[in-house]
């Protein structure tokens, strides 16, 4: 062999072994880069964990203060929804985080809201959550206290909004609707 094919075999192997060390690099660059992104949302998780535990906190509180309101109110049918809707429109957080409060008979009907003059559905005057997850949920486990309803779109203004509710009940403990918060 020529001392020409020597060099040009060196210089192949010196650019085999270069590429070889660039890839291997480059492969514990990526290495390193996915643990690190891994351990950066482990930490991104638990505190978006303990935010929303701290914003269900909140609601829960919210909430309860507003089925307060409503017990003091008396039976649903004898009270009037617009006054009912005023006193729990000076109840709702001023954080924004609770955009309105709804209050649904035990047919699953608007009663009353804390949203001024609110729409009228075209075609349909009601508003009704009576098949919805979180309703049927407290109409028939009376113990749940508060629940998160699915993501909905808004039959009034078509935004998504997620409802967590509590259960109204009778003073005898029977079903008397729902109270939800629109987050």
């Amino acid at each position: 062999m020529s001392p020409r094919h020597n060099l040009i075999a060196l210089v192949a192997a010196f650019c085999i072994l270069l590429t070889a060390l660039v890839a291997w690099n480059l492969w514990e660059d990526r290495e390193a880069t996915i643990e690190a992104e891994g351990a950066r949302t482990q930490n991104l998780v638990r505190v978006l964990e303990g935010h929303t535990r701290q914003s269900l906190r909140h609601i829960d509180i919210d909430l309860a203060r507003a089925l307060d309101e409503l017990k003091h109110a008396g039976d649903l049918r004898s009270s009037d929804p617009g006054d009912l809707g005023t006193r729990l429109r000076a109840m709702l957080p001023a954080d924004g985080l609770i955009r309105q409060f709804g209050v649904f008979d035990r047919e699953g009907q608007l009663y009353a809201t804390t949203r001024i003059n609110p729409p009228k559905l075209p075609g349909d005057e009601s508003v009704s959550i009576s098949r919805r997850d979180y309703f049927l949920a407290h109409r028939e486990r009376p113990g749940i206290g508060m629940a998160i309803g699915a993501m909905v779109q808004s039959p009034m203004d078509k935004q998504w909004q997620m409802p967590v509710s509590m259960r109204i009940s009778t003073a005898d403990g029977g079903f008397n609707g729902v109270i939800a918060a629109v987050v």
